[in-house]
């Protein structure tokens, strides 16, 4: 016997516009697990297309027994899990209980199910699954900016992940590894051909766009990285802190060598967040409790780099062939006026973006994308803050956040009950400002904000000298940790400190902020 349950997980609970609401309500398709789907061959064959127009889809599929044990379905690519299906699979194997999840991008709902297998027993199903947004034809295009799945290996899951880019850090991606038949106009941008992630104990940066020539030894600092790979000049290199809890983080800001910080990592996954553990801990007790904490200390490091005046979008990538995350669970997606690659890490670095493993979130302030930067005068500056949301999880609240405060809180229901309109706002000091969505899923931090918007007033950004300070706090211990090195050690260290500690002192002399 074989029988069937499926379910499309449709249940975006609402797309808010600033100027209109608009309540989306799926239909929940449901198939019990009943005797009619008996026959007399043990398998079953399911397909999936797009709801409104019957058109054939690819997804990301992860089918598991009833032990939670990953099943590999024949014929199917398979990573850490994940399968990805085109339009269909079919399996056969053992007797008993199945489930199965699939993923695309966050602008399509998900679908699960199950099926009950026997020797005797065959059935089909079709999987209607709604698409609740466009993102390219509002002009964004999304990215996953950490994959260890080879750059030829990963292009095929692309199309069901709906990412427009993605960087592999497989030491099987490098761009001199192109077969004779490529074409003259490479399809793959050089910080997505090759990249580099430094995992040693001092190391969490990542450059795309270079490798080290040579492999990297232990006690060489992980700011000479950053420095030789910002020195080549044959083609542009990005240069992200991804895990930025890591000892010489306040070494890397002061180099000015960084062009963005991953907010959104590899140890945020659909279900579990990994523990952080701070080399140096500032972070406010309040925000390391529950699941969601190691994602909101991530945040946290992420406003006191930006409230010491550094101006670094957010990042993001799934890590996608190293844990049980699929392609794309976190990811970056860019407003750009073209979807070529260089155009996009343009536009990326520029800050018009947000990051997201969940909502989709299009903020804007007085009109302009994230990233912009606006003078305030003698006079406050009236800010009107629009902001288009889609969401398939339960919202906790929609937040617009000024130099680490909230300027507005809204829980789902108040922003529904304002028409999904956010109040004028008013500025009368330096800044930046970023708007969130924090969903209420419990089992790992779940959300999505928008790159910076940054203000001056006399054409000055803000330094705050209480982030400052935690900063320099932080490279005396990590002074003290190097100190504790081998002498020749040190020796290699010690002019990367001296000029972070000069650059720091330099900072508090100038910060215009408590």
């Amino acid at each position: 016997m074989l029988s069937l349950n499926s379910l499309s997980e449709a249940r975006p609970r609402a797309v808010f516009s600033s100027k209109q609401l608009r309540l989306m309500v799926f239909a929940v398709a449901t198939i019990a697990w009943c005797d009619s789907l008996w026959a007399q061959r043990g398998k079953v064959e399911i397909l999936f297309q797009e709801e409104s127009t019957a058109r054939p889809l690819s997804v990301m599929l992860r089918l598991e027994n009833e032990r939670g044990a990953a099943q590999r379905i024949l014929g199917a690519p398979f990573q850490n899990g994940w399968s990805l299906i085109e339009e269909s699979f079919r399996y056969r194997g053992r007797a008993g209980n199945y489930t199965y999840r699939t993923r695309r991008s966050p602008e399509y709902a998900k679908a699960s199910g199950g099926f009950t297998l026997d020797k005797t027993g065959a059935a089909e199903d079709l999987i209607e699954i709604p698409r609740f947004a466009n993102m390219a034809d509002e002009g964004y295009y999304s990215g996953d900016l950490s994959c260890y799945v080879s750059r030829d290996e990963v292009q095929p899951w692309l199309s069901a992940a709906g990412l427009s880019t993605v960087v592999s850090t497989s030491k099987a991606s490098s761009l001199d590894e192109e077969s004779s038949g490529a074409s003259a106009e490479p399809t793959w941008d050089p910080r997505e051909g090759v990249a580099y992630v430094d995992r040693r104990n001092s190391g969490g940066i990542a450059t795309y766009g270079w490798k080290p020539p040579a492999q990297v030894p232990d006690q060489l600092p992980s700011t000479r990285l950053l420095v030789m790979a910002k020195g080549t000049a044959d083609a542009p290199v990005h240069c992200s802190a991804v895990e930025p809890w890591r000892r010489d983080f306040p070494i890397w800001l002061a180099s000015e060598k960084l062009d963005s910080f991953m907010l959104l990592g590899e140890g945020l996954s659909d279900d579990s967040a990994k523990s952080v553990k701070l080399f140096y801990d500032t972070a406010p007790p309040q925000i390391k409790r529950g699941a969601s904490a190691p994602g909101r200390i991530v945040e946290y490091l992420y406003w006191q780099t930006l409230e010491a005046g550094f101006r670094l979008p957010p990042n993001a990538g799934s890590g996608f062939g190293k844990g049980t995350t699929c392609l794309g669970y976190n990811r970056v997606y860019v407003s750009s006026a073209s979807p070529t690659n260089a155009s996009w890490w343009k536009d990326f670095e520029r800050g018009q973006c947000f990051v997201s493993n969940g909502p989709l979130l299009r903020a804007r302030v007085n009109g302009y994308l994230p990233g912009a930067t606006f003078q305030v005068g003698a006079e406050t500056l009236k800010v009107e803050v629009t902001a288009n949301v889609t969401v398939s999880d339960p919202v906790d609240y929609l937040e617009v956040v000024f130099n680490g405060e909230p300027l507005y809180h809204a829980a789902l229901d108040e922003f529904a009950a304002a028409g999904g309109r956010i109040p004028i706002q008013e500025i009368d000091q330096s800044g930046w400002l970023l708007v969130r969505v924090v969903t209420r899923v419990d089992t790992t931090y779940r959300m999505a904000t928008t790159a910076p918007f940054y203000f001056e007033r006399g054409g000055q950004g803000r330094i705050s000298r209480k982030s400052v300070r935690m900063f320099l706090d932080w490279l005396e211990a990590a002074e003290k940790e190097v100190a504790e090195l081998p002498k020749d050690e040190v020796a290699l260290h010690r002019p990367y400190l001296d000029a972070a500690r000069r650059a720091w002192t330099q900072r508090l002399k100038s910060a215009n902020a408590e």
